[in-house]
């Protein structure tokens, strides 16, 4: 089934800051962090279905080597990449990112 593939903004901004984070702690961690994100996100594409629904149709992915998710909306036409959440992270502001409407 091909579904339109959309990134919320916020997935940037929260890429961008955990990797800053993570850099800072130690050199080279950030990136291996952007890595770790990549690689989920990738398999989310391929296998969309793969991760538990957590509430109705948002779904998420646990990074490997990170407390983090990359938190998604999967519907019957869209899939959709809210952002990357921390594990300790309230989840239900989670549920509350969508795309701006027009």
């Amino acid at each position: 089934m091909n579904r339109r593939l959309e990134f919320l903004p916020e997935f940037k901004d929260d890429l961008q800051t955990q990797a800053v984070w993570y850099d800072e702690k130690s050199p080279g961690l950030g990136m291996a962090f952007v890595r770790a994100t990549d690689a989920a996100v990738e398999m989310i594409i391929r296998w969309p279905e793969a991760c538990p629904e957590v509430r109705g149709q948002v779904r998420r992915k646990w990074l490997t080597r990170f407390p983090l998710a990359v938190v998604y909306l999967l519907s019957a036409d869209e899939l959709l990449i809210l952002g990357v959440m921390h594990g300790a992270q309230e989840f239900e502001a989670w549920l509350q990112r969508r795309r701006p409407t027009a």
